[in-house]
């Protein structure tokens, strides 16, 4: 009697759920949040950074009109945090010096940067790699 032909190959078994492969972004975001002084620091630079963005809108008097008949008055409801001997209110001089602020921190860190990447390629780069 002739066999009949039979596949003999074994039965694999169904692939297992591959594992999902995080990107090193979402897995240090991930981190980030955990750490609740970096979320309060975030929220802080935020503030600060939007402060800068929306002076001319947040700020109640110009940075630098004068007004020598309010000059060196005490902090009011007028003048939040007073004027000075030109009478300019120093609270609007304050949040559009937030922006110089933001600025020069935005600077130093990337000439940070650039610095930094060219030291730490220099020995790459020297040995031939």
């Amino acid at each position: 009697m002739p066999e009949i032909a039979t596949n003999t190959s074994p039965i694999l078994p169904p692939k297992e759920a591959e594992e999902k492969v995080i990107s090193p972004w979402k897995e240090g975001w991930k981190s980030f949040r955990k750490n609740k002084v970096a979320i309060v620091g975030l929220g802080i630079v935020s503030f600060f950074i939007l402060i800068a963005i929306f002076a001319p809108v947040i700020a109640p008097y110009s940075f630098e009109g004068q007004k020598l008949s309010d000059k060196h008055l005490a902090p009011s409801a007028e003048h939040w945090f007073g004027t000075d001997e030109f009478g300019r209110d120093i609270l609007s001089r304050v949040i559009y010096g937030s922006r110089i602020s933001i600025g020069v921190g935005f600077l130093s860190v990337a000439g940070s940067v650039v610095v930094g990447s060219f030291w730490g390629s220099l020995p790459v780069i020297m040995a031939g790699g």
